[in-house]
């Protein structure tokens, strides 16, 4: 052979191994190693998977309570989602809004790396549900929560788990100040007063209410209704509602109750001032109780009548020229007023009736008689009216010595007048002006006040 045609041969046995070395490499690169490096194929791993949170809520019902503002008032916990490779990192999203809303405004927290729950305060949610979502008071709303897992890094985009939960919420009413102080009517109750009580204006002052109201130890409210139609309480200022004994406690109205706190069982006096914006209550062993009393001679002489009498006030007469068609003078019976003795003071009485006879001469009994022993050796002695203690004006003689003053002042209409109480002053009189159909007698400050109503 030829050496030209050997250097052919060697030229194509080079080409077709320089192939074939190409071929090899190619096949070299296309295995795929799994996690044991032994060179065997694996498919990607599935970021999809089934969901593996649930969520739970640590109530379906919650009443929201001004008064454990800082505690937990509903906790929701789930469980972790589904595990992904150590390259993707896990967090999760909370959401608390309105069911309705479908989490339009909802009030969103990002949960703390490790965290699976979300506790809310009876504060947070109060606020939630009365300002962010504008919901009124004290009326239940549904409530939907939410918690979304999402993850991040890796080189897909993995589905979230979403879990939702609904639950109902009462909110508390906030007690809103009113700024006027006057009720139509007003009355007793919690646990002092359970069957309640109501509580009645007084005759001589429409802006005084007042009752005796037998109370068990225990808690009062005193609910009233507003002249607009409104219900509210007449609460204490700042929470003051300890029992004070016969003193004004500053009051103010309110939309929600207050406590006053009555100590023990008994007859309590509750007088309601709406002039004064004030609550004074008084114990059943408080002086400001006893009715107003007198000790008194008969007929004012006691050297003739040395036994002296103490009498309480409980009613009270008239003496003098009520009607001559009906009661002549009225000098040896009166006539009975039948007077109202005030809720808010025993020590005052309110006559309301038929109108006393214009300009004659008039004063007041504090007895229509009484049977008496005078110590004058006689025994036991009825004495009229004439011989008993009257109201009249302010006695001009201070003394008692038997000598009774004898004198006659016009009264002043709508006027507070001065009087003095004696059995010696049987001769001192008013003259009525025409129409005085409504008398208060303060006998705790000894005044008398006429009027026409």
């Amino acid at each position: 052979m030829k050496i030209r045609d050997m250097k052919k041969i060697y030229i194509l046995v080079a080409a077709m191994a320089m192939l074939t070395g190409l071929a090899g490499c190619e096949e070299q690169e296309a295995p795929v190693s799994d996690n044991e490096g032994n060179g065997s194929e694996v498919t990607p791993p599935d970021i999809n998977g089934d969901q593996t949170m649930a969520l739970t809520a640590s109530a379906k019902e919650v009443t929201l309570d001004s008064g454990k503002l800082t505690e937990t008032a509903l906790t929701f916990t789930w469980t972790a989602a589904r595990e992904l490779p150590e390259e993707y990192e896990v967090a999760y999203k909370a959401e608390l809004d309105l069911a309705s809303n479908d989490f339009s405004a909802a009030e969103t927290t990002t949960v703390a790396d490790g965290e699976l729950a979300v506790s809310y305060t009876h504060e947070k949610l109060q606020s939630l549900i009365t300002e962010k979502w504008s919901r009124p008071m004290s009326s239940p709303v549904e409530l939907a929560f939410r918690v979304t897992a999402s993850w991040t890094g890796g080189s897909q985009t993995p589905d979230p788990e979403v879990c939702t939960e609904t639950v109902t919420v009462t909110p508390y009413a906030v007690s809103v100040e009113l700024p006027d102080f006057a009720a139509d009517e007003v009355s007793l109750g919690g646990t002092a007063v359970p069957a309640g009580a109501s509580v009645q204006k007084t005759l001589e002052n429409e802006s005084v209410f007042a009752i005796v109201q037998e109370m068990e130890e225990g808690d009062l409210t005193i609910p009233v209704k507003c002249p607009d139609g409104t219900a509210a309480y007449i609460c204490p200022v700042s929470g003051n509602g300890l029992f004070k004994d016969g003193e004004p406690i500053p009051a103010v109205m309110k939309t929600l109750p207050e406590n006053w706190a009555i100590p023990s069982a008994g007859a309590y006096r509750v007088v309601v001032s709406m002039t004064d914006k004030t609550v004074t209550m008084y114990s059943p062993g408080n002086e400001f109780n006893k009715n107003y009393s007198l000790t008194w001679y008969i007929a004012g002489k006691p050297a003739s009548h040395p036994n002296a009498i103490t009498s309480e006030v409980t009613g009270l007469w008239l003496r003098g020229d009520w009607d001559k068609s009906k009661n002549s003078w009225g000098w040896g019976d009166g006539v009975d007023m039948k007077v109202i003795q005030s809720a808010a003071d025993p020590q005052i009485f309110v006559y309301d009736g038929e109108a006393l006879s214009s300009g004659k001469k008039n004063h007041f009994a504090i007895l229509q008689s009484i049977v008496w022993d005078s110590g004058d050796g006689k025994g036991e002695t009825t004495w009229d009216i004439n011989n008993v203690p009257v109201i009249t004006p302010p006695r001009k003689d201070d003394d008692t010595d038997g000598v009774s003053d004898n004198y006659i002042i016009k009264a002043t209409l709508g006027e507070w007048m001065d009087i003095s109480i004696g059995s010696d002053l049987r001769e001192v009189f008013w003259t009525t002006p025409s129409g005085i159909n409504f008398i208060v007698f303060d006998l705790r400050n000894m005044k008398i006040r006429m009027e026409t109503k």
